[in-house]
């Protein structure tokens, strides 16, 4: 009976995700819980196949836009918390502050995206500038929301719709 219960709040109680971002100097880093992912200290080297696929643009477009609205209008969306915080200077101080000015703008827009996979619950964005010498340090930090249940739900939402549209893609060359 404990173990049901166990299980059933696995399913509903939400897990946090913290994700971080971090280019200083030229080096990037990636974290995920702490752990660093990226750059590792082994780099092994893999063969890369490329795949050749069969698919028409039309109905790859229309797959696309199916997914798109479905995604966006759905009501199971993951929650996010949003930190992203950037020194930058250029070498000339009217360039530094014009785009100032256009990161400032970019924030609106950003919010808009990230509107249309999450739930929004805090977005900071923080560009600050450096009149005196050229750099670029950025640190993104975000932790993601989400529980298996609208794991589940959005995998079966893309995988309904991918499924539907291959269908149909089907149906069309067997009528020609």
């Amino acid at each position: 009976m404990i173990w049901i219960i166990l299980t059933l709040l696995f399913f509903f109680f939400p897990i946090p995700i913290i994700i971080n971002l971090k280019y200083i100097e030229n080096n990037l880093s990636v974290y995920i819980f702490g752990i660093k992912l990226y750059p590792r200290e082994k780099s092994s080297k893999k063969s890369k196949k490329k795949i050749k696929r069969k698919k028409t643009k039309k109905i790859f477009l229309k797959t696309y836009k199916e997914l798109w609205h479905k995604i966006t209008n759905s009501s199971v969306k993951p929650s996010l918390y949003f930190k992203f915080n950037m020194i930058y200077g250029l070498d000339d101080a009217a360039k530094t502050a014009i785009s100032y000015g256009i990161l400032s703008s970019i924030s609106f827009f950003l919010y808009n995206l990230l509107c249309s996979f999450f739930h929004v619950r805090e977005l900071k964005i923080n560009p600050q500038t450096n009149f005196e010498k050229s750099m670029l340090e950025l640190k993104i930090q975000s932790i993601i929301i989400i529980n298996l249940v609208k794991i589940i739900y959005i995998s079966l939402l893309v995988f309904l719709t991918l499924k539907g549209n291959s269908k149909k893609s089907l149906n069309s060359k067997e009528a020609m």
